[in-house]
This record gives C-alpha cells, structure tokens and sequence, in this order.
C-alpha cells in the first residue's frame, strides 16, 4: 500500500507536507481511516487518487477544501462532510486561528497519493 502514516507530528516521505497530527484508526488493502489534526496555516496539497474516494467528516473548527476543474471552495465546520472522487485534484487547510480536525475514511480501491 502506498500510504504508511503512523508518526506524530506527521510528514510521510512519499508526500511533501507536515500536519500536526495523523491517528491512523483502521488499514487495510484497500480501505484507511485516520484522523488529521491540522494547526493554524497546515495545508494538504494539491493531490488526487486514482481510484480511490476521500469522505471527510469534521470533527473541530474549520476545513477548507479546494478543488480545480472546475474550480471550487468549500468551508466545512464541525459536523459537516465533503467528498472528493478519484481523479478530483483537490488540497486541504486549515486556514483559521486555531486546530481542525476531521475524519477521513479513503477508499474502496487503490490507495495512492499523487501531486497534481
């Protein structure tokens, strides 16, 4: 599997970013769920999954999820969820003053992270 987060703080060597936390909760071949936590100013960016969904579910503050082709914004706050498709280029941020944190579940399918 292409995706290996365990550590806190969290930056993975196949991927160039750093979030303040990752909990990885269930893993398998085909199915991952963790919870990110990301510090005022983290960013996710801009990236896409061949095959896989990304279902994210916030759990704290706020998260912004941008989208290219076409390009779209959306704010989720707790409660709230979003969804992005395989192929979706997409990047995700904290861009408040304090901690967000969501739930992404990604899957059914092959579980790749690539740059857009």
């Amino acid at each position: 599997m292409a995706d290996d987060v365990s550590a806190s703080p969290s930056a993975n060597p196949k991927r160039n970013y750093t979030v303040k936390n990752i909990d990885v909760i269930v893993k398998s071949a085909d199915v991952l769920v963790r919870v990110f936590t990301l510090a005022p100013g983290d960013r996710i960016p801009w990236h896409f999954h061949s095959e896989s969904q990304d279902h994210y579910f916030v759990l704290k503050g706020k998260v912004t999820i941008e989208r290219q082709d076409p390009a779209t914004s959306a704010v989720l706050s707790a409660g709230e969820r979003g969804l992005i498709t395989p192929g979706t280029r997409h990047s995700v941020a904290n861009e408040s003053d304090s901690d967000a944190s969501f739930v992404l579940v990604q899957g059914v399918g092959k579980l790749d992270w690539l740059k857009a």
